[in-house]
């Protein structure tokens, strides 16, 4: 099975509560309800802003130290790159 991740941020769309919204209430299942709501984007942001984000989160929660966070500055570049909202 393939998991369903945020197509701005990665975050997993493992539950329909993380669904963003469309303009009709309906569910959204390429963004989550953080990034995307009745049918807009929740805030507008780059995506070197959206990696500095991820590295943030990563820091708060993933227990990420200051040892190699250019390493993972460039995973999350990368990963990025080929989200919906960002490969255009």
């Amino acid at each position: 099975m393939i998991e369903k991740i945020c197509q701005s941020c990665a975050m997993s769309l493992n539950e329909e509560k993380y669904f963003g919204t469309n303009t009709d209430g309906s569910k959204n299942e390429d963004y989550c309800v953080f990034c995307f709501s009745e049918g807009e984007f929740t805030y507008e942001i780059t995506m070197n802003e959206m990696v500095e984000k991820g590295m943030d989160f990563l820091k708060r929660f993933g227990g990420l130290d200051s040892k190699n966070t250019d390493g993972i500055k460039e995973i999350l570049n990368v990963m990025y790159s080929g989200l919906k909202r960002w490969s255009k």
